[in-house]
C-alpha cells in the first residue's frame, strides 16, 4: 500500500511517500521558476504539477492525504485568510493529477493537535511538533528529514494517516 502525504503551499510544498507503512521518500518542492510572479491560478497549477512530477508514480490505488487549511479567528491568524484557499487548491489539483484512489483532508488541529510548528529560537527540527514526528520514525526513516518545516509536516500528516502520530503516554516508573 502506498500513501502520499502533502503539506500544500504555493511557495514550498512538503511531500512524503510511505510504502507499507514506512517512510521511503520526502522532499520540499519549491515553486517552479517559470510560475513565479504569475497569477494565483498559474502558481497553483505549477505547484500541483511539480508535486505530481516529483512523485513520478501512478497514484491509482494510492491514498493521498493533504492538510486542509483551517481559518482561525483574526486575532489568532496572521495574514490574510483568503491565502488559504490556494493551499486547498494545490492539494486538490495534485490529487487530480495523481489520480488518487482515496483522498483524506485532515485540518491542522486534527493531525497535529495543539503542537506548535516552530519554536522562535530553534530550527524546524527542534519544534515540539517536529520532535514528536521524529520520535515516531525509525532511524532509517528519520534520514529523510531535513530542516524544512513543510517536509516535516508532510511526514507528520502521513504518520497521522497511518495511526503512528498519536500522543504517547509516559508514566513514571
Amino acid at each position: 500500500m502506498r500513501l502520499v502525504a502533502i503539506d500544500p503551499s504555493i511557495r514550498s510544498a512538503g511531500v512524503a511517500v510511505f510504502s507499507d507503512g514506512l517512510l521511503v521518500a520526502a522532499t520540499a518542492i519549491k515553486m517552479p521558476r517559470d510560475a513565479v510572479g504569475k497569477g494565483l491560478g498559474t502558481r497553483v497549477d505549477a505547484m500541483a504539477r511539480a508535486i505530481a512530477e516529483w512523485l513520478d508514480l501512478d497514484a491509482a490505488g494510492c491514498t493521498v492525504v493533504y492538510e486542509w487549511p483551517q481559518v482561525y479567528r483574526a486575532a489568532k491568524s496572521p495574514g490574510d485568510p483568503n491565502d488559504l484557499i490556494a493551499l486547498s487548491a494545490v492539494g486538490a489539483a495534485a490529487c487530480a493529477f495523481l489520480g488518487a484512489a482515496e483522498i483524506r483532508t485532515p485540518t491542522p488541529a486534527e493531525w497535529a493537535g495543539q503542537l506548535p510548528k516552530v519554536k522562535a529560537t530553534a530550527s524546524a527540527l527542534g519544534s515540539p511538533r517536529a520532535l514528536r514526528i521524529r520520535s515516531r520514525l525509525s532511524s532509517a526513516e528519520a534520514q529523510h528529514l531535513t530542516t524544512s518545516h513543510d517536509l516535516i509536516d508532510a511526514v507528520g500528516i502521513g504518520l497521522w494517516a497511518l495511526g503512528r502520530l498519536a500522543p504517547a503516554r509516559v508514566y513514571p516508573r
